[in-house]
């Protein structure tokens, strides 16, 4: 009897009249207990790989602890002791927000595989720079990189989403990066203050170079996009470059009584220049 078992438990299982096993009835069965959106969008396995690899991108980006955020405990105590540090914090949302237009442009212009690669290398590498340099002054250099990575990666990963899909199927896919990336950012404080407020933030830095260690070995996954048009390149440019004008103007006016007046000035007379 017992051998009996085994023989029926091992043995696969016999096909139906229509040809199809056991197995895949139950998946079959399993997929129709699936939303409709959801089946439409596992059907297409392009578009799932390109989502799989852009989803594990995105987290890394989220990950990528903001340890000069004002809404941390520690950069609270330092504005409260020097105010005039909020220039500074305000430098660095608009070079951030730089990156990321600026970076949206090269992944739209360019969309090689290589460019996720690259910037995700990068993030990895500004990551396990700053775990060993968190108290020392290249973790402003090791922040400077990973937010130019993270500019480069993020809008590559989105754009890849939205151009792999088309109708409803690109409204879940995007919908379930943007999940991905809410997540990252709302793990990635929490990761800050894991050994206590006035703690060390390597677990945050570690746990974001591991996400883009899996994120870089799945690159290998995505399907590779036809590159711009040469012809749409340059509007892509003149906005690109308007949009970065808009944002340095707009931080060296706001910033008029935060920031010393020659960072103020040139902020200013770039974004000018630019727009």
């Amino acid at each position: 009897m017992a051998t009996a078992r085994y023989h029926a438990a091992t043995m696969p299982a016999d096909p139906a009249p229509d040809g199809t096993t056991r197995t895949s009835r139950r998946l079959a069965l399993s997929r129709r207990s699936l939303p409709a959106f959801v089946t439409d969008l596992l059907a297409d396995r392009d578009a799932v790989r390109t989502l799989v690899v852009a989803g594990a991108a995105i987290l890394a980006v989220g990950l990528d602890p903001h340890v000069l955020d004002p809404g941390l405990p520690a950069m609270r105590s330092a504005l409260a002791a020097d105010p005039s540090l909020q220039g500074w914090f305000l430098l660095a949302a608009i070079l951030q927000s730089a990156f990321i237009i600026l970076g949206g442009f090269l992944a739209d212009a360019i969309r090689g595989t290589w460019l996720l690669r690259v910037a995700l290398l990068v993030l990895v590498g500004s990551s396990l720079v700053a775990v060993i340099a968190e108290y020392d002054d290249r973790i402003y250099l090791a922040r400077l990189v990973a937010w130019a990575a993270d500019g480069i990666a993020l809008p590559f990963a989105i754009g890849a989403v939205a151009a792999s899909t088309a109708g409803a199927n690109r409204a879940t896919a995007l919908g379930v990066a943007y999940a991905i990336y809410g997540a990252g950012t709302a793990l990635a404080p929490a990761l800050i203050l894991v050994l206590g407020v006035d703690g060390p933030a390597w677990p945050a830095f570690l746990a974001c170079a591991l996400a883009g260690i899996v994120a870089l070995g799945l690159t290998r996954l995505l399907p590779e996009r036809p590159a711009t048009p040469p012809v749409s390149r340059a509007g892509m440019a003149v906005v690109a470059l308007f949009a970065f004008g808009v944002v340095a103007f707009a931080g060296g006016v706001i910033g008029v009584t935060a920031i010393g007046q020659r960072l103020r000035e040139g902020s200013i007379i770039v974004g000018a220049a630019a727009m």
